[in-house]
């Protein structure tokens, strides 16, 4: 017993189940008997964020991998700002990701179907993100998130903030054109 219990100790400190198995890699079996036992609900968010409304544009500052736990969080925290920016008409989300382009496929999944809500809700018009050259993930990751956004929003990557605002807005208007010539 004393075994199991150095075993739920690591992982009970560990701030995810993906960190929570690398602290336990030799002793998988056990890992995986007592993660299969171990709540969800007691993972903690990697990384941070913050979040503010820049015009039409709902900009997150996001920093670190992340991971569910943490994109529950972070919507969370958009909430308002989303029913802010609808209540105005067309918007769009800049990430600006620092660190880490890098997350679960389950974060990835749950980020592309709340955007398809806010699509369908919200009035979302597009998405881009930020991400300098040298954070992790940015030279193989693009084609991953278009993957996951293909029939959501139409979504691009940019080096500077500038460009990325410039971008959401120009896709603002371009809908708010197409829909006056309908």
């Amino acid at each position: 017993m004393e075994e199991y219990n150095k075993y739920f100790q690591l992982i009970s400190e560990s701030p995810c189940l993906n960190c929570a198995t690398n602290n336990l890699k030799n002793n998988i079996g056990i890992a995986a008997i007592l993660l299969f036992y171990f709540p969800k609900e007691c993972m903690r968010p990697h990384g941070n964020f913050t979040t503010y409304i820049d015009g039409q544009v709902l900009v997150s500052e996001v920093r670190g991998q992340w991971n569910i736990e943490l994109l529950d969080a972070w919507f969370n925290a958009m909430m308002p700002h989303i029913e802010e920016l609808s209540a105005k008409g067309l918007w769009g989300t800049v990430g600006i990701m620092h660190d880490s382009l890098l997350c679960s496929r389950e974060a990835l999944e749950t980020l592309a179907y709340r955007a398809q809500i806010a699509v369908d809700k919200r009035h979302l018009v597009c998405s881009a993100f930020v991400a300098k050259q040298d954070v992790e993930g940015r030279n193989f990751i693009e084609p991953v998130y278009e993957k996951f956004y293909k029939g959501v929003c139409p979504i691009q990557f940019f080096e500077n903030y500038e460009d990325a605002k410039n971008w959401v807005i120009q896709q603002c208007a371009d809908v708010t054109k197409a829909h006056l010539l309908d």
